[in-house]
């Protein structure tokens, strides 16, 4: 997934920004006897919001809010019959993160965890819809992110 992000320092130590995402999978089984495909493409939006809480010169703690709107579409193949499926994704949520600044304009950044709010719709070509809310702290991998930041 490619998720380049713009921010604007709107306050010392107060960046406001925004994020955009594309992810595109396809996989493919096929054997003398069976043949299945799935493909997937979503696009997405983060505006987030992000304090700095300096250490010293070199480090400082972060907090960073965020709400992220997802949506794309599946189809699903074998080979009798395909179907399709569309999903939006609504998150908002706080990463606490860590910085190093190797220079007065460029920090590398970790975050990891979020306490987050989720909620997923999925509609089918059959009509199911399928629907998820969820309030939680995450703090498996996937929620670490790494970045280069440079300040303009």
């Amino acid at each position: 997934m490619t998720r380049p992000e713009l921010g604007y320092a709107v306050a010392d130590n107060l960046l406001l920004g925004l994020g955009a995402s594309y992810n595109y999978n396809k996989s493919e089984f096929d054997s003398s006897f069976d043949y299945r495909t799935t493909e997937t493409n979503s696009f997405g939006f983060t505006p987030y919001i992000e304090k700095f809480f300096p250490l010293n010169s070199d480090f400082a703690l972060s907090v960073r809010g965020e709400v992220r709107y997802l949506f794309g579409n599946s189809t699903f193949g074998n080979n009798s019959n395909a179907s399709e499926s569309d999903t939006n994704s609504f998150f908002i949520g706080f990463r606490p993160g860590i910085n190093y600044f190797v220079s007065e304009r460029v920090f590398l950044q970790a975050n990891f965890g979020a306490l987050e709010y989720d909620s997923i719709k999925n509609e089918d070509d059959f009509v199911n819809v399928n629907k998820s809310n969820g309030f939680g702290l995450n703090l498996n991998t996937s929620s670490l992110f790494f970045g280069i930041n440079i300040l303009l």
